[in-house]
């Protein structure tokens, strides 16, 4: 899980690469076959814009205790499609 800012648009595509850890990078390439969202443990944010049309198995916007996850889709032709479920403001609780 990252917990970070994704931009689907003109100028981003459908593939990101991000700095991750210590001189690494995590590449991302949104084929609709995976989990997409934000702020899973932590905050963030997700727009697709300029008619880009992301696909995922299933979403999720803020998703644990003190996450915060916001998505933004804008632009005619542009989408967010789920095959499964969106889940939004889920918070685990331990007994």
């Amino acid at each position: 899980m990252l917990d970070g800012d994704l931009v689907f648009d003109a100028a981003h595509g459908l593939q990101q690469t991000f700095l991750f850890g210590t001189g690494g990078t995590l590449n991302l390439n949104q084929n609709g076959n995976g989990v997409l969202g934000t702020g899973y443990n932590g905050n963030g944010t997700l727009r697709i814009a300029d008619g880009i049309a992301v696909s995922s198995s299933s979403g999720y916007m803020g998703n644990n205790a003190g996450s915060s996850g916001t998505a933004t889709v804008t632009g005619a032709g542009s989408k967010w499609t789920n095959s499964g479920s969106l889940y939004v403001a889920i918070m685990a609780m331990e007994r």
